[in-house]
C-alpha cells in the first residue's frame, strides 16, 4: 500500500499558488480583523463514516503531526526497528487519552507520526520531555 505524507509548507505554498491563479487576493503583513473559530466544515463522507446525518461533532482532541527522516528512528532502541525495516509501516497506538499513528515511507526514508490528546490534557508551553514520554506511555 502506497503513501505519501507530505510536507505542510509544501502544501500550504501549493494552495497559495492556485488560490493567486485563481485571482484570490492574499495579503500578508496585515493585522487581522477578526476570525471564526469554527468546528470544521461538514463533508459528505462524514455520514458515511458514521451513518448519521448530522454535522460532525468535536472529538475535544488536539492533534500533533511531525515529519522526520528515518535515521532520527534509527539512534533509539525504543523505535529502531521502524528504520530498518525494508517495507513500509503502519502503526497505531490506542491509550487512555492519547493516540499515535506512525508512518514509515521507506522509498523517500521518512517518518510521519500524528499524535491526538484530550485538550483539557494539554501540557504548559514548556513541557519537559519525561512529562510528554509518561503521557505518551500512559
Amino acid at each position: 500500500m502506497p503513501n505519501l505524507v507530505s510536507h505542510r509548507s509544501e502544501v500550504v505554498q501549493l494552495t497559495v499558488q492556485h488560490a493567486r491563479h485563481l485571482g484570490v487576493p492574499i495579503h500578508l503583513d496585515r493585522p487581522v480583523d477578526g476570525f471564526s473559530e469554527d468546528d470544521g466544515s461538514p463533508v459528505r463522507g462524514w455520514a458515511y463514516v458514521t451513518v448519521r446525518d448530522e454535522d460532525p461533532e468535536s472529538s475535544l482532541c488536539s492533534a500533533f503531526r511531525s515529519r522526520f527522516p528515518l535515521y532520527r528512528l534509527a539512534a533509539s532502541p525504543l523505535t529502531s526497528e521502524f528504520a530498518t525495516c525494508a517495507i513500509d509501516r503502519f502503526r497505531v497506538w490506542i491509550g487512555k487519552s492519547t493516540h499515535a499513528i506512525l508512518v514509515v515511507n521507506n522509498a523517500v526514508r521518512s517518518a510521519c507520526c500524528f499524535c491526538t490528546r484530550k485538550v483539557q490534557d494539554s501540557f504548559p508551553e514548556q513541557a519537559e520531555r519525561r512529562d510528554c514520554i509518561m503521557v505518551s506511555r500512559a
